[in-house]
């Protein structure tokens, strides 16, 4: 995920779904369907799956509603549990 800071295109984020498909833990697709569901569940985020074409984004001015800044951190911390649980096996 890359945040691109900023109005327009910039000001998002950019969810790239088609690089974790070849990276290891994430090359597991329930992995990379979790991780899509759990942004999802950030009010104003609504991702589709595309296949092929870009990867998809969400503006950043989304992270000021209700729990979002807390759903993303949950996100990103689930995030960074499975890669670094991979990585001990």
């Amino acid at each position: 995920m890359s945040f691109m800071l900023g109005s327009g295109w910039a000001g998002s984020a950019h969810v790239a779904f088609r690089t974790l498909a070849v990276q290891e833990p994430f090359s597991d697709y329930t992995l990379r369907a979790e991780f899509h569901w759990r942004l999802n569940e950030l009010d104003g985020v609504d991702l589709e799956e595309r296949k092929p074409g870009p990867d998809p984004s969400f503006q950043l001015s989304v992270l000021e509603k209700g729990r979002n800044r807390e759903l993303l951190v949950e996100t990103l911390t689930w995030f960074r549990e499975r890669w670094e649980s991979w990585g001990t096996h």
